[in-house]
């Protein structure tokens, strides 16, 4: 069996698959709102879903959660052999899947810097699985290799260039195994393989897929960059925090306020979750605004990126907001002036049952999709893939870090 951990910003999504033959789940597990007052975790095993509402103070604990209540459920934890981590940051280290040791631990915590809300977290859940599993092989799997393939002229920015040989100032993408996954699927079930893709949740970021490979993405050298998300502000203009600096704030305050009390939170003054802006935007004109800002922002990016792929032949929502909430992908696009894009008013509202579900009208000339993403099973793929066999990337870094 293969045990895989994704730990986001404020969440842990953890699975456990036969591997016996394709990545097969057996038991699925969800912890939101990790931190905060009153955490969800959600538990599917057998088919039967378990709800509850505990408190969870961090990643730890809640992978804790999920080792004990695997346990109680009967699944035998000493079947696991191999456990794959999603890693948010990997820099230009980390092209392909690497085994975890020592030396990438370090880099890992090398690049926190670069992703503060989403490494510390993938740090704290590869430490606790490989005390609680210590003699099975842990494999990191990272968002950034994706987007390696874009090219110069999208990943430089216009800095001097000694920053990019000297400090690898550059943009490296987010929510790759998202993306992998997501590409992967269109190709094989729609035959599409240029698309835009809106991963939208309380991390949010769009990337252009042309031939299955990314060619741009909104997130850049950090999660930071790019549409409006939960806690993070996305795109502002830097003199803004030079000005903050000359008005008496500290760097660390600055990292807190683009970080962690930005995005929704930051505008509505009353939550990160989409959900709760819901419920409150009748009666808040800040909460309405906030919403208003974060489609505007979206509908931005993908005009860009429609006006800029030499085609698309479909723009696909995935991630907890995208796949989940029909208003607020009405509201999207309705911001678009792409010719003849319509949604189904009645597909976009019902629940998505499927795992890839057309939400526009037939006469569209943009088809929309929603596709259910799946890191987890991508993650599985992988880490199945090049177990027991040394990948040159692998040989590389290790004999880099000895």
């Amino acid at each position: 069996m293969v045990l895989v951990l994704n730990a986001g910003s404020s969440s842990l999504k953890c699975s456990i698959f036969d591997t016996s033959n394709m990545p097969q789940r057996r038991a699925s597990f969800l912890v939101e709102r990790i931190g905060q007052e009153h955490a969800h975790v959600e538990s599917t095993i057998a088919d039967k879903v378990e709800h509850e509402d505990i408190h969870v103070a961090s990643h730890g604990v809640a992978l804790q959660w999920v080792i004990k209540k695997a346990v109680s459920k009967g699944i035998d934890i000493h079947k696991i052999q191999h456990i794959g981590h999603r890693v948010v940051h990997g820099g230009e280290y980390f092209l392909q899947p690497t085994r975890v040791n020592k030396a990438v631990i370090e880099q890992i915590r090398a690049c926190i810097p670069l992703a503060p809300l989403h490494n510390p977290a993938n740090v704290q859940g590869i430490m606790t699985a490989m005390e609680l599993f210590s003699q099975v092989e842990h494999t990191a799997v990272f968002d950034t290799s994706f987007h390696q393939s874009l090219s110069p002229e999208r990943y430089l920015y216009a800095l001097p260039i000694a920053l990019y040989h000297q400090h690898k100032i550059r943009k490296y993408g987010f929510h790759g195994t998202s993306y992998k996954y997501i590409s992967e699927r269109c190709k094989k079930v729609l035959k599409l393989s240029d698309i835009i893709v809106c991963h939208l949740g309380n991390g949010a970021s769009i990337c252009a897929i042309e031939n299955g490979a990314s060619v741009d993405t909104s997130m850049g050298f950090t999660p930071l960059q790019g549409l409006v998300m939960g806690t993070r502000s996305g795109d502002i203009d830097p003199s803004i925090l030079f000005y903050l600096l000359e008005h008496g704030y500290t760097q660390e305050q600055l990292v807190q306020l683009v970080n962690k009390k930005s995005g929704l939170k930051g505008l509505s003054e009353i939550s990160n979750d989409m959900r709760d802006l819901h419920k409150a935007r009748a009666q808040s004109t800040k909460a309405d605004m906030a919403i208003r800002v974060f489609c505007r922002r979206v509908a931005q990016y993908i005009g860009a990126y429609y006006a800029t792929m030499s085609r698309c032949q479909a723009l696909v929502f995935t991630a907890g907001i995208g796949e989940n909430d029909g208003p607020i992908r009405d509201e999207i696009c309705s911001l678009l002036h792409v010719p003849s894009l319509r949604l189904d008013p009645t597909s976009n509202v019902q629940k998505i049952k499927q795992d890839i579900q057309l939400i526009s009208t037939n006469t569209s000339h943009i088809p929309v999709y929603v596709v259910k993403t799946d890191e987890e099973f991508q993650i599985a793929k992988e880490i199945t893939g090049m177990s027991g066999a040394d990948t040159k990337e692998q040989d590389t870094f290790e004999a880099k870090h000895k």
